[in-house]
């Protein structure tokens, strides 16, 4: 038995990541399970019980059945993180059945589905030229654990008095 591929992938939104497994070399003439096992170990970027369920999820091979599949659980939360990613392994808990080599191990890429919208406060801001700048401020509506910058370009409006690079930068 092996996954069907290296990676799979998927979005917290969605709430989990649909894994597929082979048995290869035949079918067998009875049912059988194996288990896909999230993994905390080192290289992944998600954390088990923030980002993924980390229980073990059983799948079954039916009589003379060749693919099987497991939805294996992703966790929404509040927090921007970009992607993520973890490990899935397989295990046979019945006799006579392997994992093969190439693929008894996959990785689960997550997008983050959390969006950071940044506004300003107010619909206009006026300040003095004799002062030389103007005070804006800015609201952030959600949460990210990793800096980011925001960009605020001036515009030059047709309805506006004001001229670029003469009275503003």
């Amino acid at each position: 038995v092996r996954f069907t591929k290296a990676q799979y992938s998927g979005t917290e939104a969605k709430g989990f990541v649909l894994v597929a497994l082979e048995l290869v070399g035949g079918t067998s003439a009875k049912p059988f399970d194996v288990t896909v096992t999230p993994s905390e170990e080192l290289p992944v970027t998600a954390e088990g019980g923030v980002d993924f369920n980390t229980t073990p999820l059983t799948a079954t091979f039916g009589s003379e059945m060749t693919m099987s599949s497991v939805s294996v659980p992703v966790l929404a939360d509040d927090i921007v993180e970009g992607i993520e990613t973890f490990e899935i392994t397989l295990a046979s808990i019945n006799e006579g059945i392997k994992i093969h080599d190439s693929r008894g191990t996959a990785s689960i890429v997550i997008t983050d589905s959390t969006m950071i919208r940044v506004r300003f406060t107010k619909l206009s801001y006026t300040g003095r030229e004799a002062k030389g700048i103007v005070m804006i401020a800015l609201q952030l509506n959600g949460t990210s654990s990793n800096p980011f910058n925001v960009t605020v370009t001036p515009s030059e409006e047709s309805s506006l008095s004001a001229e670029g690079g003469v009275d503003f930068i």
